[in-house]
């Protein structure tokens, strides 16, 4: 799998987000790299926690900025959240299990839906964060 270079296009003009944005995909380019190389389950298996534990964080902060701006569509937002949060958590389970087969999938999964919430869903909230200036 190809590791994600980082574009000017996928930043959305909000220093913290954009930041953590970054870092996302940092560690997804981590988790390429890890089974590209053929490191160790458990290496592995951390990266994935680190994914896991830095979403959170990150997904708490965006909902954070949205509902300080007065986003009509936290609501929506945070079910979005909560469902990629919800299938990392059980691709990560699955791989803590020994089923290395899905490694693929997790990262066909993460990169998708990472580059597709950066690139759609998180524009939707830009427009009335920068009006409030949230930027």
């Amino acid at each position: 799998m190809e590791l994600v270079k980082w574009e000017s296009g996928y930043e959305l003009g909000i220093k913290e987000i954009d930041e953590q944005h970054r870092k996302l995909v940092d560690i997804l380019n981590e988790v390429i790299h890890l089974k590209a190389s053929g490191a160790a389950a458990r290496k592995f298996e951390q990266i994935i926690e680190d994914l896991v534990d830095y979403t959170d964080y990150h997904f708490k902060t965006e909902e954070q900025y949205m509902e300080r701006c007065g986003y009509e569509g936290l609501a929506e937002h945070r079910r979005v959240h909560d469902g990629f949060s919800d299938r990392l958590r059980v691709l990560y389970l699955n791989t803590t299990l020994g089923d290395a087969e899905r490694t693929d999938e997790v990262l066909d999964f993460l990169k998708r839906w990472l580059l597709h919430h950066i690139m759609k869903t998180d524009r939707d909230y830009v427009g009335l964060m920068k009006e409030k200036g949230l930027n």
